[in-house]
């Protein structure tokens, strides 16, 4: 088994028009724009968050994993490679949550959408702390929309041991405006 497992996490926001898309934009464009980085960058593995009901289809070089969970905001979809399919060990559903897998090498990848907004800091330490625990003493890689704040992340670190540098705002609206100019608001990690 390759030890390195490459990924790429988006939240396609339900194929939502973007404010600033041209008015024309339907859902069908954002999905070409996903499928064409998803083509571009070939990743062994592809963590959706935010997709509609139904299955969002990652081209005829990637399996959807059947495995899949409601968050407070449309589905969790996790494609894997086929050439990847022989190194998937276990896939397991953390309802509401997170799809994590389990890879031959015991490595596993964690696709999460935690609660939103500033306010459920609890819930996503809760969500959070049960990961950890399955995990174990087992190696842990959480991609996927975290909704986390910068001081969650401190917290983590020290209470779950976290390793690696903190990452930086990958979501900021203040910057993107995916709602428009008016819209709230905010940054997460």
């Amino acid at each position: 088994m390759n030890p390195t497992v490459t990924f790429l996490t988006w939240n396609i926001a339900m194929l939502q028009r973007p404010f600033f898309a041209p008015n024309l934009w339907a859902p069908r464009n954002s999905a070409v724009e996903i499928l064409s980085t998803i083509k571009e960058k070939k990743p062994d593995l592809v963590h959706l968050q935010e997709v509609p009901n139904g299955d969002f289809d990652c081209g005829p070089e990637y399996k959807m994993l059947p495995e899949t969970t409601q968050s407070h905001c449309g589905l969790i979809k996790t494609a894997v490679h086929i050439s990847r399919l022989v190194d998937v060990r276990d896939v397991q559903v953390f309802p509401g949550f997170g799809v994590v897998v389990t890879w031959q090498n015991g490595l596993r990848t964690a696709n999460v959408h935690l609660a939103p907004f500033k306010q459920n800091g609890a819930a996503r330490y809760e969500m959070a702390k049960i990961l950890k625990l399955h995990a174990g003493a087992a190696p842990l890689l959480v991609v996927g929309d975290t909704n986390t704040r910068k001081d969650e992340i401190e917290r983590w670190r020290l209470d779950f041991g976290l390793d690696g540098a903190t990452p930086p705002w990958t979501w900021d609206s203040k910057r993107n405006q995916f709602h428009g100019p008016k819209g709230f608001k905010f940054q997460c990690t």
